[in-house]
């Protein structure tokens, strides 16, 4: 694992940093999850459910989506694990939480000179309302960080076939190193298996967007420069206006 990317500067000026983005096993989560802060698998999936901590992370997510605004060492980083039907059933009440959340950590971040870094990942593609939700929701996220000039990566839209196909995500962020570890694990028939290629995760996803400012690195791999990953497909701008427009969300 990588050691913190924190670059010294003057007093008074923001920390410059990138964020690293490391996929591995199920059971490698949940063994730091045993020394961090866990967003609950149950609790009630909203906004208000995030948590702030230096080491911090989420199991268990499927159509919903994970992620957070981070700052490295600090007990600020922010995650969140929010379900898209809960998510929109309140919706004024959860953008507003959102914007709040987000206003808050960037002010924490400036207070601590800087620069925060997100990450999105989570979501099923399929035909049914969750699914669709699942994709209106990661537009709405997207727009946030836009909104608040926070560079993002994201990994969402993963198969989903009722009763034969689905996959499992888990995230885990340690403040100390400044690293995300992801984890994909799929469930099908055969039962549970982690998903460690390079290649098969890229499938896995429907949409996929590394920050320049990011590393990414695979089971298989060593680590890949945002600025250098080829493997990127982002078509959420897209979608984003007729998004923002059927929820009457402001651009």
């Amino acid at each position: 694992m990588l050691i913190s990317n924190y670059q010294n500067t003057k007093h008074g000026k923001k920390v410059k940093f990138t964020s690293n983005i490391e996929f591995t096993a199920s059971q490698v989560i949940k063994n730091e999850l045993r020394r961090g802060v866990h967003v609950s698998l149950y609790d009630d999936f909203t906004v208000d459910a995030a948590k702030r901590a230096l080491k911090i992370g989420t199991t268990g997510v499927y159509d919903c989506i994970a992620g957070g605004i981070t700052g490295g060492n600090t007990n600020n980083n922010l995650v969140f694990h929010l379900m898209p039907s809960g998510f929109f059933d309140n919706l004024r009440k959860n953008l507003a939480e959102l914007e709040q959340k987000f206003k808050e950590t960037v002010s924490l971040s400036k207070q601590e000179h800087k620069t925060p870094q997100g990450l999105i990942f989570g979501g099923y593609i399929g035909d049914d309302s969750d699914c669709k939700q699942s994709k209106d929701l990661c537009v709405i996220l997207k727009h946030f960080f836009d909104k608040f000039k926070i560079d993002c990566s994201v990994f969402w839209g993963s198969p989903y076939k009722q009763g034969t196909l689905c996959h499992q995500k888990n995230i885990y962020y340690d403040g100390k190193t400044d690293t995300w570890l992801v984890n994909l694990l799929k469930l099908d028939k055969n039962g549970k298996k982690d998903v460690l290629s390079k290649q098969q995760i890229i499938d896995a996803f429907s949409q996929i967007s590394i920050s320049p400012q990011d590393k990414v690195k695979f089971p298989d791999t060593d680590w890949i420069s945002g600025r250098d990953a080829d493997f990127n497909k982002d078509n959420l701008d897209l979608i984003k206006k007729d998004v923002l427009k059927k929820y009457r969300i402001e651009d």
